[in-house]
């Protein structure tokens, strides 16, 4: 190997320890249940608690952590797997009651509801798809897909 090979791989592992440090310093810096970047929508109406977001890495890192909060996970996209968000949703309950009427600030909105039955609207470019669903003891994940506009 030649001096400028050698003087080439030195300053390449120096550079690759120092980022690695750094890293490890910033990771530790960080307060636990904070995720740089995100700005996860936090709610809550008639007793029902919401939060919305989804948008990048960070935020879904943040929500992840909260998962086990929500027992209803709605997902917005389109048929060519597009992630949507500005989507209004509408929760009715069995008995036709508007339990919340809010509008994704991303692809991910999640929910706690009481065990029961519920009508979930959602829409997007004048097309709304309902779905009915029942919430109790084990999360329930609904997907609502829209197809593109030509």
């Amino acid at each position: 190997m030649n001096k400028i090979s050698h003087i080439i791989m030195i300053a390449f592992v120096v550079t690759a320890v120092t980022l690695m440090y750094s890293a490890v310093g910033m990771a530790a810096s960080m307060p636990t249940g904070e995720f740089a970047g995100a700005s996860i929508e936090k709610g809550s109406a008639n007793g029902v608690t919401y939060q919305t977001g989804g948008v990048g890495i960070e935020e879904r890192a943040a929500m992840d952590h909260s998962i086990h909060a929500y027992n209803l996970r709605l997902v917005f996209a389109n048929t060519k797997g597009w992630d949507l968000s500005s989507i209004p949703v509408q929760i009715k309950a069995a008995d036709g009651k508007v339990v919340l009427n809010q509008e994704s600030s991303g692809p991910w909105f999640w929910v706690n509801l009481p065990p029961g039955t519920y009508e979930v609207a959602a829409s997007y470019n004048k097309q709304t798809e309902v779905h009915k669903v029942e919430v109790g003891k084990t999360p329930q994940s609904v997907e609502f897909t829209w197809n593109q506009v030509k």
